[in-house]
């Protein structure tokens, strides 16, 4: 395996205490709607301490769907942060009630959520690119689609020049524009062992200044998106292994920032 940075390190900014909540609420969002596809999602990085994190969140909902919503994160994480909390977030509607996790394992190496629909949520150290047996990979992008994160320069240094040429295509074909955050571009994954690699537009976080729920919400979209891309390529061709899908924490980082109420 080669040696790369830990995904988690993005250039996006996202806080790894916020990002593993907002995964874990995006997949149940979806499981929610009973859709066939995808019947595996894998969460992959390099680094244990964002597994350990998106496990932790996963616990946290079973015990009460409030603990991953945005305000109850967002106050979370300035107690994590040690900033003062001055405003108390007042909420009245509640969420649907649900049972989510039907089977949970894990023996240390790696954990497993069988959700209430049979999807289940393998979580585990690894290398994604060189990972096999999965369908589809996803890969955060900029966007200017430029593919300066980890996983991406990775993904471009090991699927080979029929990748790259797309890639590079998809980039030059932007020129001046750029795309919006949420968007999705799906190319094919040259040679790696998946047959295709979704790419992301994650929007970096405004650094030096207070973040909102929005913001938190706009990675649980895209997150949600994927998947249901997912499901979409699945049940639009009959390709091996596409019903797995495997994907970092989309635009993590390791710095802590501050988050306003």
């Amino acid at each position: 395996m080669d040696s790369i940075e830990n995904f988690n390190a993005g250039i996006f900014g996202v806080p790894k205490e916020l990002c593993a909540p907002m995964y874990v609420q995006a997949i149940i969002d979806f499981d929610f709607m009973k859709k066939k596809y995808p019947q595996e999602v894998h969460i992959v990085d390099l680094s244990d301490e964002v597994l350990d994190l998106t496990c932790k969140a996963y616990r946290s909902f079973t015990e009460d769907p409030k603990n991953i919503r945005p305000e109850a994160i967002l106050k979370n994480y300035e107690i994590f942060t040690k900033e003062i909390i001055t405003k108390q977030t007042k909420s009245s509607d509640k969420y649907p009630e649900q049972n989510p996790c039907r089977r949970f394992k894990n023996d240390g190496k790696k954990a497993i959520f069988e959700m209430e629909s049979g999807v289940e949520i393998f979580i585990y150290r690894d290398d994604l690119v060189t990972l096999r047996g999965i369908g589809t990979l996803v890969s955060a992008e900029n966007s200017a689609f430029t593919g300066n994160g980890a996983l991406a320069k990775s993904i471009l240094q090991h699927a080979g020049p029929s990748y790259v040429k797309c890639h590079n295509q998809v980039h030059h074909d932007l020129g001046d524009r750029s795309f919006a955050k949420n968007t999705l571009r799906t190319l094919d994954a040259g040679k790696l062992d998946y047959r295709y690699v979704i790419h992301a537009v994650v929007n970096r976080f405004a650094e030096d200044v207070d973040c909102k729920e929005d913001e938190l919400l706009d990675l649980k979209m895209t997150t949600f998106k994927v998947l249901a891309h997912g499901d979409f390529l699945c049940t639009s061709e009959k390709s091996k292994n596409l019903e797995k899908i495997a994907m970092p924490l989309l635009g993590a980082d390791d710095n802590p920032r501050k988050f306003g109420n």
